[in-house]
């Protein structure tokens, strides 16, 4: 509290001190030389009490700063005291830090294998799933069900006993694998309706029942594996009777299916040619009809030119010796006859044309196999216009068939297969059918294609033969004047 008077004091001090020196200055009337002396007095008096209290104020102010001396210093050993405390803590703060990260390296490394463990522990659920999925032999164990979707739904780390039940169910599946059981339980009937019979799994590959009745057929799996269901028809006919004296003892022959019953539902599902051809869409038709039409006039192409034999050596000699020897009304008799012969129907043109020079009866000639040509080629263009419109027709019900694929895409996304499988059951049937149509057709007209120029080329061969028999015996002359030949005319 005296630092606080300190500086008041010092100026009252200092005020006195400046009146008193005013007043010694100043002349005073001796009627004021007793107040003076009274003020002297007061002065003096006031003067000592300052001096006192300034001597007290300096052993105060020396005692204070004693006090803060000592303070100071106690302080300051203090602050080295802690320092030195805080260097200690900041080397082990730093001393936990390296440990701290060398513990987090150690529980990122284990936790690294624990995440590993856990997702190939999670694989191995997922690897189970699939196993008991669609699986008859998961009805003899249903608590592998559980285990395994258990541990697909639980998200926490699984403990080493839910990791020995998963292990269990591999065990059970490979146990079960390995054997035929037989049993009586519950399966779903072919008409819907629940039933208890006779089962028997031969390993996975194949399950079969035998119902009170004495029925048997081929058991599927539902797709979580726990409920079995009757497949109708799947049972081929000739493997019935091996199931049924199995199942009495009797033989040793059972019909297995290694692609876990995909055969026998293929065999159950297998459509007939009617439901082949609906599946194929409204197109499927018009190629039928392109088919029944290009086949049909290939057969009538077929017999026509397969009556058109050729003309032979000897039929031909006998013509050249009738004109030879005049006898031309014989001569066309003869060709009349031959009808079924192309050349020889050219040579009896040709043999109204006689008597005249060589260029005139080959111009006959000519003009006799170009009306044959006519017949001969009758209904080919067509057939090859059909040819070409079968794939093309096919080509289209594709583009049908993937425009709906891909509207059913658009509405009800990729998550069903079977939703897509009608479009490009259309797509490819009709492919399929187009092809099949068009290939027998392309092969039909190209070997009657050919068989046309079989007898084309006979027709000219044996033209060109008459024409240079005919000169060879003078019946013709190259060139001059026209002929008269014997019984040309009676021709």
């Amino acid at each position: 509290m005296r630092k606080a008077f300190l500086p008041v004091k010092v100026l009252s001090l200092g005020l006195g001190l400046w009146a008193l020196a005013l007043g010694a200055l100043a002349p005073l009337p001796a009627a004021a030389q007793g107040d003076w002396q009274r003020a002297d007095a007061e002065v003096r008096e006031r003067s000592q009490e300052m001096r006192s209290d300034a001597a007290a104020m300096r052993q105060d102010v020396a005692g204070d700063r004693k006090r803060t001396t000592a303070t100071v210093a106690e302080r300051r050993a203090l602050v080295r005291t802690l320092q030195q405390e805080y260097d200690a803590l900041a080397k082990t703060l730093q001393a936990r830090a390296g440990e701290r990260a060398r513990l987090e390296a150690d529980l990122e490394a284990e936790q690294e294998g624990m995440r590993a463990l856990e997702g190939t522990i999670r694989q191995a659920a997922k690897d189970a799933d699939k196993m008991l999925a669609d699986n008859p032999l998961t009805a003899l164990a249903p608590g592998s069900r559980e285990v395994v979707d258990g541990l697909l739904r639980d998200h926490a780390f699984p403990d080493m006993t839910t990791i020995g039940r998963l292990a269990d169910v591999f065990l059970d599946e490979l146990a079960l694998t390995g054997g035929v059981h037989r049993r009586q339980g519950d399966y779903t009937g072919p008409d819907g309706t629940q039933r208890t019979g006779e089962i028997l799994h031969a390993a996975r590959f194949a399950t079969f029942y035998r119902a009170a009745d004495g029925e048997v057929g081929v058991l599927a799996p539902s797709a979580d594996g726990l409920a079995l269901r009757a497949v109708p028809d799947a049972l081929p006919r000739g493997a019935r009777g091996d199931v049924e004296d199995f199942f009495d003892g009797q033989g040793a022959l059972l019909p297995l299916d290694v692609a876990d019953g995909a055969a026998f539902r293929r065999n159950a599902s297998s459509d007939d040619l009617w439901d082949w051809l609906r599946s194929g869409g409204f197109l499927v038709w018009p190629i039928l009809l392109v088919g029944v039409v290009g086949l049909g006039l290939g057969l009538v192409r077929f017999i026509t030119l397969g009556s058109s034999r050729a003309f032979s050596e000897t039929r031909m000699r006998e013509i050249v010796e009738r004109v030879e020897s005049g006898e031309i009304a014989k001569a066309k008799e003869y060709c009349a006859r031959g009808g079924k012969f192309p050349a020889c129907r050219v040579l009896g043109r040709a043999l109204d044309h006689l008597g005249l020079n060589q260029e005139v009866l080959e111009n006959a000639l000519q003009e006799a196999i170009l009306q044959e040509l006519p017949r001969l080629e009758r209904f080919l263009p067509s057939m090859q216009i059909l040819a070409a419109i079968a794939p093309l027709l096919g080509l289209l019900g594709t583009v049908t068939g993937m425009i709906n694929t891909f509207q059913v895409i658009t509405l009800f996304g990729t998550g069903d297969p079977r939703m897509m499988s009608g479009g490009i059951s259309e797509a490819l049937i009709t492919t399929q059918l187009g092809l099949a149509v068009a290939i027998p057709i392309m092969v039909l007209h190209h070997f009657l294609e050919r068989r046309v120029d079989v007898v084309l080329g006979d027709m000219e061969q044996k033209g060109t033969a008459f024409t240079v028999t005919l000169l060879k015996a003078g019946a013709v002359v190259p060139h001059g004047d026209n002929v008269v030949l014997r019984g040309a005319e009676g021709a």
